[in-house]
């Protein structure tokens, strides 16, 4: 009985196996890979025993009865078909390992591959016919054999589709398993008079061995491990920043608020500026808070350069006033050098650009004590003549930067010579979120420095032309009457209009109230969810605005209650999300909820204006 002596070799080597499995200590036997393979070792062993049990009965098949070889065929067939489907199991976990979350193998497979199977053990039944005394198949049989080659196509095609993720020694692995199976179904196939199964079993047992055992194999596991912790540790990272950046936005927008009623209704000048400096001193800590949001997009890979048609003269006019007062806080020269030939239109990110120039000049502000802050721009045309390269360049007076602090600039949080510096404001964030913006626009930070005599910073922008009429002679001359200059214009007067404002926190619908008196808008407010219910049921509101993180009921649940109440009167009313929460991402996520339009804490009380202009059609 040659064939009985491969089983029992076959029988030896996964007894040596389920040994070298149990006896090494080094396992973690919590591990999902040790768990599923050792239920692999324990049906294959059983499933290996049978096949013996097969080959002794089949050879003394007249001296047993048919329904007792028909009961061993059909006991040995269960445990093959379970065998079967824990090694696409392992299969299935083991491609998972490599991939990304949101490519991860679903339990559809599962399903297709054990519903082949499980057709697989049905057919042999209706197959099954009694001749000649005996019991044996019928042609119908070979649909098995389709449905085999079936389940080892689909592990194939498994495999084509992601084979780019899996790391080359599981590749390695997972292949060997496979053509060990594929070549078992092809020897049976061919001598369908003996047993092959239990050789292409064992292959596959020594295979994935090599995924249990290997020691780069274990180090992979290790560092998905690893990254899975980070990856749970910046969740909770960017939850805290979430709620940290609500919390500060919350009061700042009740600040920043209530000044600018301030600076609207008052004509004293000592209040005037008192009022100003508390608005410049809140706009510098909003500046730090989205700092830190706009890091953690970039970490989220949330960040997006959007283009759109800007004006130069109207980028720069932005930009200086943005940091003239600190210039002249300092008794800086502040100027700008513009070259008046190049185009004064642009295709390209303004809001961003404008964020890199005001990191830039602030740096030089903020480490010159005396002397110059010069801003020069000027360009080329590219070899395509519908492009510009823009050259931007910052140059100061101020203390300067030795070389290995250039060097580590683009490091998070981290600020040269801390210690003498100690008394500049900021995060250090700044040149972190400049570099990482130069990035995703194809550019990079130039940085010329001599320690204690200044600071040379310069980038280029190649940006599409859209409007192709000269800058022409841009001068700025500094501004000393800022505070008196404030003033005040509202864009519209609705006095039938009514708008509802839900806010939990007080202040903040004081401030809305405030901010929207000019406009005469007829404004009711809620300070729960429960309280907007009741409302919506007896007005017609033109808007609704909802904050977002409320008590008992938050923002996003009272909208969807809202959309579900019958007899609500405001049911086609825009639902805006006015929310403190600015993080990457929120604005989409209020959007897939249904909300139709955001606007973020503190209210820049323009945009507001703007917004409700938009969709009261004024």
């Amino acid at each position: 009985m040659p064939q009985l002596s491969m089983e029992v070799l076959c029988l030896m080597i996964t007894s040596f196996l389920i040994i070298m499995f149990y006896n090494n200590r080094k396992l973690d036997r919590q591990a999902r890979t040790q768990i599923v393979y050792s239920r692999l070792l324990a049906i294959s062993f059983i499933c290996i025993l049978l096949e013996a049990g097969v080959v002794s009965v089949m050879f003394y098949r007249d001296l047993v009865s048919e329904k007792f070889v028909i009961a061993v065929l059909a006991l040995f067939f269960f445990f093959l078909l379970c065998d079967l489907f824990v090694i696409f199991t392992y299969t299935r976990y083991l491609i998972n390992m490599d991939l990304p979350e949101m490519k991860k193998i679903g339990n559809w497979t599962n399903f297709f591959c054990g519903g082949l199977l499980l057709l697989t053990a049905i057919i042999p039944g209706y197959s099954l016919v009694y001749e000649n005394d005996r019991y044996t198949f019928s042609k119908s049989i070979n649909i098995v054999f389709i449905l085999l080659v079936v389940y080892e196509l689909s592990l194939a095609i498994l495999f084509f589709i992601y084979r780019k993720y899996i790391n080359s020694k599981r590749k390695r692995i997972i292949l060997l398993a496979f053509f060990s199976q594929v070549c078992c179904i092809m020897f049976q196939v061919r001598h369908s008079h003996m047993f092959f199964p239990a050789l292409g079993i064992v292959l596959v047992l020594l295979s994935f061995y090599m995924s249990i055992e290997n020691e780069d194999v274990k180090l992979i596991d290790q560092l998905n491990a690893e990254k899975d912790r980070a990856d749970k540790a910046n969740a909770a990272k960017s939850d805290f920043i979430a709620n940290v950046s609500h919390e500060i936005r919350t009061p700042i927008n009740a600040v920043l608020g209530m000044d600018e009623m301030i600076l609207r209704e008052t004509k004293e000048e000592s209040t005037r500026q008192y009022a100003y400096d508390i608005k410049s001193a809140a706009q510098t800590l909003h500046g730090i808070i989205n700092e830190i949001l706009d890091l953690s997009k970039m970490e989220s890979g949330k960040m997006e350069i959007i283009p759109i048609n800007y004006n130069m003269r109207s980028l720069l006019n932005d930009t200086i006033n943005m940091i003239q007062f600190k210039a002249d806080d300092k008794h800086l020269n502040f100027t700008v050098e513009a070259d008046p030939l190049i185009p004064a239109g642009y295709v390209g990110d303004e809001i961003r650009i404008k964020q890199i120039l005001t990191n830039i000049l602030s740096n030089s502000v903020k480490y010159t004590e005396q002397g110059d802050v010069i801003l020069r721009i000027d360009g080329k045309r590219d070899t395509n003549e519908s492009y510009e390269i823009l050259h931007f360049e910052v140059e100061d007076t101020g203390i300067g930067m030795k070389k290995e602090d250039i060097d580590n600039i683009s490091q998070e949080y981290r600020r040269f010579e801390a210690e003498k510096n100690r008394n500049v404001e900021g995060t250090g964030l700044g040149m972190t979120i400049t570099m990482q913006l130069l990035d995703m626009m194809n550019s990079k930070l130039q940085i010329e420095s001599e320690y204690g005599k200044g600071t040379k910073v310069s980038f280029d922008l190649r940006q599409p032309i859209w409007d192709d009429n000269m800058l022409g002679d841009f001068k700025k001359e500094k501004e000393t009457g800022i505070v008196e200059e404030y003033e005040y214009e509202k864009q519209f007067e609705a006095p039938l209009s009514k708008v509802l404002v839900v806010d939990d926190n007080a202040i903040n619908r004081k401030v809305f109230r405030g901010l929207l008196k000019e406009t005469k808008l007829i404004i009711d407010e809620a300070e729960s969810g429960a309280v907007c219910i009741n409302l919506v049921k007896k007005n017609k509101y033109d808007i609704v605005f909802m904050d977002h993180m409320m008590p008992d009921m938050d923002g996003i649940e009272t909208f969807h209650n809202m959309q579900k109440l019958e007899g609500n009167m405001s049911k086609d009313a825009p639902v805006i999300m006015l929310t403190a929460n600015a993080v990457g991402g929120a604005k989409e996520l209020y959007l897939r909820e249904g909300f139709d339009d955001f606007i973020a804490k503190p209210i820049v009380p323009e945009e507001l204006e703007k917004m409700i202009k938009k969709y009261l059609d004024l």
